[in-house]
């Protein structure tokens, strides 16, 4: 398995924080940079990749504010939760830890 090492992934994750100001650096999109990575084996090819998944797949809205995509995911899970697994709703509930 062909992987980045930690240079080229600062440098990648580098680029796209200049590229994009209001989205900046979010280490949740890391993950997608190793993951192309592991496919595209140029730091350039990674690069445009990662630009085509945040604006063109409409990813970038999960890290600017105010994070309409993420609100929509926490929803599904709650309610996922709530059907799935009563018991442990009711504890969240109890503890406070449903933030919605």
């Amino acid at each position: 398995m062909i992987s980045a090492d930690p240079e080229q992934l600062c440098r990648v994750v580098r680029a796209y924080g200049i590229f994009d100001h209001e989205v900046l650096y979010k280490q949740g999109y890391v993950f997608v940079v190793t993951l192309l990575f592991h496919y595209l084996h140029a730091e350039e090819d990674v690069f445009y990749a990662l630009c085509h998944i945040m604006i063109s797949l409409g990813w970038r809205s999960h890290f600017v504010p105010p994070y309409p995509r993420m609100e929509i995911i926490t929803q599904e899970l709650k309610n996922y939760i709530t059907f799935s697994l009563p018991r442990l709703a009711k504890k969240f509930e109890e503890d406070g830890s449903f933030m919605l």
